[in-house]
This record gives structure tokens, C-alpha cells and sequence, in this order.
């Protein structure tokens, strides 16, 4: 998907390539992003060099430019919600497999 789009895509500004990466591309990073990881980032560093007002800049300011965030960071965020739900009861997971409370580190 991203070939085609660097591809057949002669407009490469911010306002047409992001939207065609956020719609097109980075749903399928992210669903194989378990297996995928250590490739994902490089895809997402190449769709922001494809904008030639960002192709000078490092990558970490890309995605600030961009108003994204890494695939890395997107990755915590979805396990810290998961992990959020698990532990408020709304997914139907026995948070005792995973999880174990220490009552002994609580300061007060």
C-alpha cells in the first residue's frame, strides 16, 4: 500500500500523504505490529521523508511536525489500555493470572 501511494501520488504534501498513510497504511502496521515490530518503524520513517518539506529533518521532529506519534509509542499506549482494562474489570480477564498485587510497597 505504501508503494503504491509513493508511487501514483505526484502531490506528496503533508495534507494528502498523512491522511492517505493514517487511512492506508498505518492500520496494517499496526495489526501485524507484534509480529512486524522491529520493520515497522522503518516504514513509518520512510512514509515521513515522502513530504519534501520533511525530508531534512530527523525523525523524531517528523512526527512532531506531523502531529504523530511512533509506532513504538502507539504499541504502550494500546498495552497500557488493555492492561488498564483488565485490571477495571471491563474486559471478562482473571487479572490473577497476570498481575499480582503487593500491598507491602504502599507508602502512606
Amino acid at each position: 500500500m505504501f508503494g503504491y501511494i509513493a508511487r501514483n501520488i505526484e502531490n506528496k504534501s503533508k495534507n494528502v500523504i498523512l491522511p492517505l498513510y493514517k487511512s492506508l497504511v498505518r492500520p496494517h502496521l499496526e495489526y501485524a505490529v507484534q509480529f512486524w515490530s522491529p520493520f515497522l518503524e522503518k516504514i513509518q520513517k520512510r512514509a515521513t521523508k515522502m513530504i519534501p518539506k520533511l525530508r531534512g529533518k530527523l525523525y523524531a521532529q517528523r512526527l512532531k511536525d506531523l502531529d504523530i506519534h511512533s509506532l513504538e509509542t502507539r504499541k504502550l499506549k494500546g498495552r497500557l489500555i488493555e492492561v488498564f482494562k483488565i485490571l477495571n474489570k471491563f474486559d471478562n480477564v482473571d487479572y490473577k493470572k497476570f498481575f499480582r498485587y503487593d500491598n507491602n510497597n504502599i507508602t502512606k
